[in-house]
């Protein structure tokens, strides 16, 4: 599947004007190129918000946050979203910079 396709499948495009979903093709477009099992994990989590969301009848845009929620991870070294174990506590507080 595509990007726009699954970007588009992640979220209620009424909800969400073209110039929106234009930037968030961006920067999924962007951190596809950077890192790409969090690119993989933030189209899943779109996918599963947006399902959750239609359960209680607020899909509206419970997709789109759900694609954008590990967005920052952009500014993460990649050597510490590839670290799978040993993390230190400085490793620990960089990692929680990518939601600021």
């Amino acid at each position: 599947m595509e990007l726009k396709e699954i970007v588009n499948s992640a979220f209620d495009e009424s909800a969400v004007d073209r110039s929106t979903r234009e930037k968030v093709f961006t920067l999924l477009g962007r951190l596809e190129e950077y890192h790409q099992l969090t690119y993989e994990h933030s189209l899943r989590v779109g996918l599963l918000s947006k399902d959750i969301g239609r359960m209680q009848n607020k899909e509206h845009r419970a997709g789109l946050y759900g694609v954008l929620h590990d967005i920052g991870k952009i500014k993460i070294p990649r050597s510490l979203l590839d670290k799978t174990e040993g993390f230190d506590d400085n490793d620990i507080e960089i990692m929680k910079g990518h939601v600021k």
